[in-house]
């Protein structure tokens, strides 16, 4: 850990897009859910719900500035257990921040089939399978719709809000949390599509801060992030098949048990009506 206090820590609201970034010395893709228009009137409620990559080079700075100045109360971390214990997790816990582990998939080994002869797991097979990435987006959706949920509902507690979710990215699981949660605040699909591809603005310095770990797991950091890019089309084919095999965010959470009570807390801690 670095040895800075908060006055030195460069962690500070940036006024670019609409003040919704916090710009930290360690996570490069952490942002505010907030900040969006309503389709029917209002904005999704700032302060509430923020979304990062790996919040495991948190420095002190960082760490000070997220529980003093931001409030943070909650972390869901989407990533896998495995995951974490190549990469580690932040400090938070220790300042007072609950952390929640809600991995969407895992490194266990799944069962052999014909389509997967080796068993791999699903987050394995994903990540060599030659699919697009609107189709490794459904699947992930399709398998794992319990695990959506269940991170959906860990957002949803306004006694442990504001909280930050994060998978390693922020960018694919993170995405798809991101996309379910403004869907349900009533946020219209093309202003859904540009939050999620506001990640695409921090890969270069995602890059450039992962390529250490990357590197020491075999990988290269650029190679792997081109590889697996959203693009507005990608996103717009997969929502579009989404809504037509699901019927939307609601239906889908609904089907996969979600209580119809956390979807309405999650929406009185999130939707801001316009001021009269």
């Amino acid at each position: 850990m670095e040895e800075s206090g908060l006055a030195s820590s460069s962690a500070n609201l940036n006024a670019s897009s609409e003040g919704r970034w916090v710009d930290l010395e360690g996570p490069a893709n952490f942002r505010d859910l907030g900040g969006l228009p309503i389709a029917t009137g209002g904005s999704v409620r700032m302060g509430v719900l923020f979304r990062s990559d790996s919040l495991a080079m948190l420095t002190d700075g960082d760490l000070e500035f997220l529980v003093t100045k931001v409030g943070l109360r909650r972390v869901v971390d989407l990533r896998s257990g495995p995951e974490i214990e190549r990469h580690g997790q932040s400090d938070l816990e220790a300042c007072g921040v609950e952390i929640i582990h809600q991995p969407i998939v895992d490194e266990t080994r799944g069962p052999k089939s014909k389509d997967n002869p080796e068993g791999q797991s699903p987050e394995v097979a994903l990540r060599e399978a030659p699919l697009s990435l609107d189709l490794i987006y459904l699947y992930m959706l399709e398998t794992f719709p319990q695990r959506f949920a269940a991170a959906v509902e860990a957002l949803s507690d306004a006694q442990r809000q504001p909280v930050v979710f994060h998978c390693a990215a922020g960018k694919d699981r993170t995405g798809l949390i991101g996309a379910l949660v403004l869907e349900l605040c009533g946020v219209e699909r093309d202003l859904i599509i540009h939050d999620f591809l506001l990640t695409n603005d921090r890969m270069p310095t995602m890059i450039d801060r992962h390529r250490v770990a990357a590197e020491i797991d075999g990988r290269d950091a650029e190679i792997e992030a081109q590889t697996l890019f959203p693009t507005e089309e990608i996103l717009i084919s997969l929502f579009t098949e989404f809504k037509a095999r699901h019927g939307g965010a609601e239906a889908y959470l609904l089907a996969a048990g979600i209580d119809p009570g956390v979807i309405a807390s999650l929406r009185s801690a999130l939707v801001e009506p316009t001021l009269a």
